[in-house]
């Protein structure tokens, strides 16, 4: 199924034209439209304000943010809609791009970055959108470019619930991506089913040609270096633009994710990641 409808956060921070411009270049291979989705932190309110709402300040940057997204997709020749959340706490802006992403085919968030998103963007707001949004989320690091995004599509698999989402979740990528493959990685940290002995990686094969993609079948061991360095080095040595992976994760206070995996993909990524939970 193509993505006609792909929702992309936007904010303040530096890194949101990168977002912006994959979520219209995806949208537009898929003769689809764009909801840009404005939830961020309201630096002008204190943490004792009793009023939630947004200040004239952040809606002006609103303004600014969407005249910006605007014009770019003019650019592309895309449809594009706008919404902000009203209120501005950490578990408000969370709970609106939640909220938002469900009525979406993909989502496009960004890697948090300590540098620009303290005190704009709530630190586990990408993670909350990958465990409750109940759509594929597809996070976009927060340093590079990546304009091609389907050159070289990875799928992380593990035989697990979770990746086998992430493969249907990312057909339409794959079925547009020039090089295909599926990489097994056999480590003792292993989340998922990747610990027992059957991956089913013929089977993968199987399912991919039956949607018209030819894939690579590859196998590594993460034995002195853990999955992650492991996933990212044959991302960096075999040029891979997109990385499909299964989330592992919970939702509780703290907000944090169980699964160690995918936990540290989110601190360390170096190329954009589409998770599925």
């Amino acid at each position: 199924m193509p993505y006609k409808t792909v929702l992309v956060h936007i904010d303040s921070t530096p890194r949101c034209a990168a977002r912006v411009d994959l979520a219209l270049t995806i949208a537009k291979q898929h003769g689809g439209r764009v909801h840009a989705c404005m939830a961020q932190l309201d630096p002008a309110k204190s943490m004792i304000d009793p009023v939630h709402r947004a200040s004239d300040r952040l809606k002006q940057e609103f303004e600014r943010v969407k005249e910006d997204v605007t014009a770019r997709a003019e650019a592309e020749g895309v449809e594009v809609r706008f919404s902000m959340s009203p209120l501005v706490t950490s578990a408000n802006v969370i709970h609106y791009l939640v909220r938002a992403a469900r009525h979406a085919d993909l989502v496009v968030v960004g890697q948090y970055d300590r540098e620009t998103d303290k005190g704009i963007v709530p630190e586990d707001m990408t993670e909350q959108a990958i465990l409750n949004a109940g759509r594929p989320v597809l996070v976009v690091p927060y340093a590079g470019n990546f304009p091609k995004l389907t050159d070289h599509v990875m799928v992380a698999w593990n035989a697990g619930r979770e990746a086998a989402r992430a493969l249907s979740d990312g057909m339409p990528l794959l079925a547009a991506s020039r090089k295909a493959s599926v990489l097994v990685i056999r480590g003792p940290n292993a989340e998922g089913e990747a610990a027992g002995p059957g991956y089913d990686t013929d089977e993968v094969a199987h399912f991919l040609a039956g949607h018209g993609v030819t894939c690579d079948l590859r196998t590594a061991t993460a034995e002195q270096i853990g999955i992650v360095d492991m996933l990212l080095s044959r991302a960096a040595d075999e040029s891979v633009t997109l990385l499909l992976m299964g989330a592992h994760g919970h939702y509780g206070f703290p907000h944090i994710l169980r699964g160690g995996v995918t936990r540290d993909m989110l601190r360390q990524m170096t190329v954009p990641v589409l998770f599925s939970h």
